[in-house]
């Protein structure tokens, strides 16, 4: 079912995926140290200036968006699948203009911008127009409702050949689970013993890798308790030359076809430096990271997480050498996909579904003592590949800026856009001074370009 068919009826309702309601249960865990905020964005410069009105025609006129507008997470009876649910007609999708700056990060939106994931709607869009006749848009979303891909998506169906509708090669985004139903329910229920001994299995593995020693971390959950955080993030970005320079490292760290290893690798070492530089004490680093569940080739969906995760973990006396920890990681990486570790996790968030949020959020925590990572680090690759003009204008760059969840409090995220390799560092207020910020940036700027080379 498509969901940009305008002569397709839209589903009322369908199921959370297992990563949106484990989201969720990472966002409860964040209120006990302080609201934080759960928001992603992603900001298309153009080269020109776009209307507000065009903006809002485009959303006005297209189903989907019309659709998501509406979207809102609602509480069913306990023990059931939690389920997005369309609600009435409320306007749309929000879309506002100011004027500032267009290069992102820089004078964005408010970090707690209220979308909530039990309100609609749980997304909404900044024009920004800028002194130099050219405009950002930006689009703000809560992580629950979708991840990267689908938003890359939403933007492709809205602005993609200038007309409000996509490109062929932008894809049909579905529906991710079949609209609710009884007799769905029923076979989950009858499946229970098999899925718990899953659930079983993998937090066992969990557990096995949180049981070496402390978890390395540049903020103290203890620390936090009771505060607001603002969230903050600094794009460090690379020219088409340096990013060729990237990619001659990646391979002398045999890291060619599977660069995110290599940029995992140079990120730990860098947080690293900020730890001996504080000389608090050093400990493990556990690093999940997403693993895009989609079917190779697959376009959509555009609402829904569609991710499950690899673990990662990296021993401080592992970080001295860049390619001896690059090898480590990709033997990690291999053991897990041989013992399916993404799916036996992602079964278990499926099941997870039904427990309600706070036993959830407790269940999480426990395994790591609140502490659910050292950072959050991801690698997106190609950003909005097909997306060259969005309604008529050219785009010159996309960025992703992503959420900053804390606990742990620190978020780096990849993406490669029109040849430029370009990483963002999102964080929590009291993770990152400015000089550490700076510090982060000159040791990954040294390994990824140097390849780690004194």
């Amino acid at each position: 079912m498509s969901l940009a068919d305008a002569t397709t009826p839209l589903p009322g309702s369908i199921h959370l995926s297992g990563c949106d309601w484990f989201l969720l249960a990472v966002d409860r865990l964040a209120e006990g140290a302080g609201p934080s905020s759960n928001t992603c964005r992603l900001v298309l410069r153009l080269d020109g200036r776009l209307g507000i009105e065009a903006l809002r025609q485009a959303l006005d006129s297209s189903p989907l968006a019309q659709w998501m507008a509406r979207v809102r997470r609602v509480s069913l009876t306990p023990l059931v699948l939690p389920a997005w649910s369309v609600g009435p007609p409320n306007g749309g999708i929000p879309a506002s203009e100011r004027s500032g700056p267009t290069d992102p990060p820089a004078d964005l939106p408010a970090a707690n911008l209220g979308l909530r994931p039990d309100r609609a709607s749980c997304l909404r869009f900044d024009l920004v127009q800028g002194s130099d006749e050219k405009s950002s848009v930006v689009l703000s979303w809560h992580h629950a409702m979708m991840d990267a891909h689908g938003a890359e998506f939403l933007l492709c169906r809205l602005g993609g050949n200038g007309s409000g509708e996509t490109e062929p090669n932008c894809g049909n985004p579905v529906v991710p689970n079949p609209p609710l139903s009884v007799k769905r329910t029923m076979r989950d229920v009858l499946s229970f013993p098999n899925r718990l001994r899953v659930c079983r299995q993998s937090s066992q593995y969990i557990c096995n890798l949180s049981a070496g020693g402390a978890i390395a971390r540049l903020m103290d959950r203890r620390d936090a308790v009771g505060r607001r955080f603002e969230n903050f993030s600094h794009s460090i970005d690379f020219d088409p030359d340096e990013t060729a320079r990237i990619d001659a490292r990646a391979t002398e760290t045999n890291a060619a076809f599977r660069k995110s290893l290599f940029y995992l690798a140079s990120t730990v070492r860098a947080v690293h430096s900020i730890l001996k530089k504080r000389q608090t004490g050093e400990g493990n680093f556990l690093v999940p990271v997403p693993r895009d569940s989609r079917k190779r080739g697959a376009r959509g969906p555009v609402v829904s997480n569609q991710s499950s995760f690899l673990f990662y973990l990296v021993r401080p006396e592992e970080t001295g050498d860049l390619a001896a920890l690059v090898a480590s990681l990709g033997r990690q990486m291999k053991d897990q996909i041989r013992d399916n570790v993404p799916g036996l996790f992602s079964e278990m968030m499926a099941q997870f579904r039904r427990l309600p949020l706070p036993i959830y959020s407790r269940l999480l925590s426990g395994p790591t003592r609140g502490q659910m990572a050292s950072f959050y680090f991801s690698d997106t690759g190609e950003v909005c590949a097909d997306l060259d003009r969005f309604l008529g204008l050219p785009v010159e760059g996309i960025a992703h800026l992503p959420a900053s969840a804390f606990p742990p409090g620190l978020t780096v995220s990849f993406t490669r856009c029109q040849g430029r390799q370009q990483a963002v560092v999102s964080w929590s207020e009291g993770c990152l001074d400015a000089e550490e910020l700076a510090l982060l940036e000159r040791h990954l700027r040294r390994d990824l370009l140097e390849g780690g080379r004194e």
